[in-house]
């Protein structure tokens, strides 16, 4: 199997290209990363040189370039890290946003459905962000239910971008998933905290919340696991029908 990993010199993207190379040494991972400002080739270290590893430098929104590579390379499955990020940025220099994340977004969803055909069972996951729900309301927390409400120009290029993969997996029947993390709460804790029994009595209070709004829960303790673990699992329950256990 060969596998398109956008955006795989960020930091979530890396940890998910790590993970891939060295959990399915059986597959090919092509991480294809523009190399801006969130791009830093030292993040794919600890891979380069495997066998089953490969870096492409290219713009996602450059259709004739992605067109080719798709054609060269005969993709089975996308996952769409790729993205311009931070909110100040997007104020600044909103165009670049668009550009990427929503033309780039749909460039990489209507290459993978000429390649692939309508009614593939290729998986394409695009990952998303919860910025697309703007800012918490009176409940403090998101569903997959909740109304879109994009407040800056990143949010409003992720949010659009996101409407465009559901399309497509509406109208052509694309085997789509869109990973917003909105259903995870994360909870930070120092290892002395993780012994405090007052601590313990929190954290039981919202496990029991969130469970009741159909929520998963992860609990990091310092020096245990990596921020990007989260986004990893969540990606890898999108691929688990594709993938080899």
């Amino acid at each position: 199997m060969k596998i398109l990993v956008t955006g795989g010199a960020g930091f979530i993207g890396g940890n998910f290209v790590h993970y891939m190379v060295n959990k399915y040494p059986e597959d090919m991972i092509v991480n294809l990363d523009k190399l801006t400002y969130a791009g830093n080739l030292e993040t794919c270290k600890p891979v380069e040189g495997k066998p089953n590893y490969k870096f492409v430098k290219g713009d996602i929104a450059d259709r004739e370039f992605i067109f080719d590579l798709f054609k060269k390379e005969k993709f089975d499955v996308v996952v769409n890290f790729a993205a311009e990020s931070h909110v100040d940025n997007s104020i600044k220099n909103p165009f670049i946003f668009t550009h990427t994340n929503v033309i780039g977004t749909h460039t990489l969803l209507e290459t993978a459905k000429q390649k692939w055909g309508e009614g593939s069972e290729n998986k394409f996951v695009h990952i998303s962000t919860d910025e697309v729900y703007g800012a918490l309301g009176e409940d403090g927390y998101f569903t997959e239910k909740s109304p879109i409400q994009p407040s800056s120009p990143y949010s409003a290029s992720k949010a659009s971008s996101d409407l465009i993969a559901l399309a497509y997996k509406e109208t052509f029947k694309m085997n789509v998933n869109v990973n917003e993390m909105d259903r995870t709460t994360d909870v930070w804790l120092t290892q002395s905290e993780a012994g405090s029994e007052l601590v313990g009595m929190m954290l039981k209070d919202i496990y029991s919340g969130c469970k009741q709004k159909n929520y998963d829960v992860t609990v990091f303790i310092s020096g245990t696991k990596k921020p990007a673990d989260t986004t990893v699992a969540l990606v890898m329950s999108h691929l688990s029908p594709v993938m080899p256990s």
